[in-house]
């Protein structure tokens, strides 16, 4: 995406976004646009067929009713017709992307980075949020980064700072959960050596 894509973006996510809050559905929106913006990375036909200049509008607009209406809210299938009908659906993701920084900018969000050596289970992942939660203070989102190199340690990465065990008991607590999660895992043979046989 270049400058004038994400600046064009940027009109439509506030636009989205000021009529989500008015009728409090800003995060319902929100995790829609997420599953929508995924959806269409996982389905390049659609996403071509939808960016498509050769194809009008008439047919895109059916398509997304079809898709779409009554399975979404009213609100996201109302706002993608009038983005049709400017000829901006090639802009969905970056819309969505734009729509998750305006969303997170004007509810104090935080952005925080966990960096671990092995996958975050789900129970791990919440106990991450709340120790992450707990120190800004605020509500965070969590970006996961694998990283075995860790040695089955833990990182929290906010902004400029970089937290790890030593910073809290909650945070040493999750540190020693992550150490025998990774020592469990590593007894364990791969799903490549299961299947072949090879060692």
């Amino acid at each position: 995406m270049n400058e004038k894509e994400i600046a064009v973006a940027r009109v439509y996510a506030r636009s989205m976004l000021g009529l989500a809050e008015q009728r409090g559905e800003a995060e319902a929106l929100l995790e829609e646009l997420r599953e929508l913006a995924a959806e269409l990375d996982s389905l390049p036909e659609l996403t071509a067929f939808l960016a498509s200049p050769f194809i009008d509008r008439e047919r895109k607009g059916a398509v997304i009713e079809k898709l779409l209406r009554g399975s979404g809210s009213d609100l996201l299938v109302d706002s993608l017709q009038v983005i049709n009908r400017k000829r901006r659906l090639s802009l969905i993701a970056a819309i969505a992307m734009v729509f998750r920084l305006e969303y997170e900018k004007a509810h104090d969000v935080e952005v925080v980075n966990a960096v671990t050596a092995v996958p975050l289970t789900q129970g791990l992942r919440e106990r991450v949020m709340a120790a992450a939660e707990g120190f800004t203070g605020k509500r965070v989102r969590l970006e996961e980064r694998v990283d075995p190199g860790l040695i089955g340690g833990l990182v929290l990465e906010i902004g400029d700072q970089k937290l790890d065990s030593s910073v809290s008991v909650d945070l040493e607590r999750l540190h020693r959960s992550m150490l025998e999660r990774a020592a469990v895992e590593s007894r364990q043979p791969s799903r490549y050596v299961e299947e072949t046989g090879a060692e």
